[in-house]
Formats: C-alpha cells, sequence, structure tokens
C-alpha cells in the first residue's frame, strides 16, 4: 500500500512506481535523497503473481540522476 505522503515523510521518503506489460509488472522503488533503490518484477501465471526477481541497490546509487554505479550492477 503506497502514499504520495511516503514520497515527503521526513524519514525514509521514497517514490514508488508501478509499470504494467502483459503478464508483468516491474515495481521501482526509488529514495528521496537517502539511497533506496530497488526493483522488483512479477509475473502473472494461472491469475496468480509471483516476484520472479528483486534487485535492491539501495546505497549504491551516485548522487546525480540516481543513477546506479556500475560496480553495484548484477
Amino acid at each position: 500500500h503506497y502514499e504520495d505522503s511516503f514520497a515527503t515523510r521526513q524519514t525514509d521518503a521514497y517514490t514508488q512506481e508501478i509499470k504494467n506489460y502483459v503478464d508483468t509488472v516491474k515495481l521501482e522503488i526509488r529514495g528521496v535523497d537517502n539511497g533506496i533503490y530497488a526493483d522488483y518484477e512479477f509475473v502473472k501465471e494461472d491469475n496468480k503473481w509471483f516476484l520472479v526477481s528483486g534487485k535492491d541497490y539501495s546505497n549504491c546509487t551516485a548522487t546525480a540522476g540516481n543513477k546506479v554505479h556500475k560496480q553495484c550492477q548484477a
């Protein structure tokens, strides 16, 4: 459950974006000046959602543009 107010709270602020595709969903969580940076991918099979990938790059993000450092990518 995500609320817009999470992006402006004083501690651990973050935004969340859900990208919907035909049978997959990508959940992107981005911190606001705190190093949170995670991606999760879900796939739908037999009308049920399953987590198939989770990548947590938290505290591996560059300060400019919120990009992932090369050494943190796997």
